[in-house]
C-alpha cells in the first residue's frame, strides 16, 4: 500500500505551531490526537515528542 503525500500546507501548519506555540507543546497542552503525522514527526525532530522504547517502560514499571 502506497503512503499518502503530505503536502506543503501540512508542513508548514507543523512548523507554524512549532514557532507559535513552544511552551505550549513542551507542556503537551495540545492534544497529539489533533496532530496530522507530519506535525508529530516535526515535533519528534524538534524534541518536544519522545517516543519511549518498550524496555524503557518495562524497566521503569518495576
Amino acid at each position: 500500500m502506497k503512503r499518502p503525500m503530505v503536502g506543503l500546507k501540512a508542513i508548514y501548519t507543523a512548523l507554524l505551531i512549532l514557532t507559535i506555540e513552544p511552551l505550549l507543546l513542551a507542556i503537551n497542552a495540545l492534544p497529539k490526537s489533533l496532530l496530522i503525522p507530519t506535525e508529530t514527526r516535526s515535533l519528534r525532530w524538534f524534541g518536544y515528542i519522545y517516543k519511549m522504547s518498550a524496555d524503557y517502560l518495562n524497566d521503569n514499571a518495576q
